[in-house]
């Protein structure tokens, strides 16, 4: 079926592409800005998307304090952390850190969604992951702190953390309105996020220039927005185990579109990281105890 190869392609076209499009923006807003405004143009385009798939009405039945937990894990956190932490990380490297979501899923999972078990796939996938990790986290430059030289790296690690924890919490949520769930979570995330950087941030200086303004909207409305109803489509046509090679295009997207229009350059420890870390995800889909329950 040629749909599910389209859906997969631009899910990870627009996952991976997102971390060029924040370095964009970075050049003129600051990672709060940045932040806030994914999360509004997010929940703007996912509003505007609902009604044209049916689903504009009606009750979830998800208490409130759930939209705003899973708001703020989904939302707020990761979209100020990552920005935050690619002012000095380069954006392939930031689309690779990541990536590791699907492995911080399996930690959470097991603990949080009782029907779900560890199994000998899971655990060595952790285990390779964080190995890749370990290894792609290594400071570059011989002078400074060894700590602050990955702090930036480590506040990306804590956003894919913090997505992971709230895909298992939606895992509890309602499954017959995918994008009414999606909108209601952005909303919740909107205002918490428009209430820090209203708090903390300078509301009466932020500017306006051309380029990084068009990135910040299209990291919103595609990166946080069109990109759901993909990934909601590709599960629909392919199953859930397909709908997971996107996590793969992630990386592969970030470094190529990085290495073209950003002139980034990796060293060979991390390139190993990379690989160890792909290679850790890869034992999980393929051998898994859901690898072959999915339609092809």
């Amino acid at each position: 079926m040629v749909k599910k190869y389209v859906f997969l392609l631009l899910t990870g076209l627009i996952f991976g592409s997102q971390f060029v499009a924040t370095k964009f923006a970075l050049m003129e807003y600051s990672p709060l800005e940045v932040g806030m405004m994914r999360v509004v143009f997010g929940v703007i385009a996912v509003a505007i998307l609902c009604p044209l798939l049916s689903q504009g009405g009606g009750h979830l039945g998800v208490p409130w304090y759930m939209y705003a937990l899973i708001g703020f894990l989904e939302g707020t956190l990761p979209c100020i952390l990552v920005p935050w932490g690619q002012q000095q990380v380069a954006s392939g490297i930031a689309s690779v850190i990541i990536a590791t979501m699907p492995i911080f899923a399996m930690i959470f999972g097991p603990i949080l969604v009782q029907s779900e078990r560890y199994h000998w796939s899971g655990i060595l996938s952790i285990v390779v992951g964080f190995v890749g990790v370990f290894i792609l986290l290594h400071p570059t430059d011989g002078g400074g702190s060894i700590v602050k030289a990955i702090v930036p790296e480590l506040s990306i690690l804590l956003a894919s953390a913090s997505w992971a924890l709230s895909l298992v919490l939606i895992k509890k949520c309602p499954h017959d309105a995918p994008i009414r769930l999606t909108r209601n979570i952005l909303f919740a995330a909107a205002i918490e996020i428009v209430f820090v950087w209203l708090v903390f941030g300078h509301p009466s200086q932020i500017g306006f220039s051309t380029g990084p303004f068009i990135s910040a909207l299209l990291l919103g409305a595609l990166g946080s927005g069109v990109v759901y109803i993909f990934f909601v489509l590709l599960i629909k046509y392919a199953g859930v185990n397909f709908a997971a090679f996107s996590n793969y295009l992630v990386p592969v997207v970030g470094v190529i579109i990085g290495v073209v229009f950003l002139r980034e350059r990796f060293d060979l420890l991390e390139i190993v990281g990379i690989a160890v870390i792909v290679s850790g995800l890869l034992i999980e889909t393929f051998f898994g105890p859901h690898a072959s329950q999915d339609s092809t």
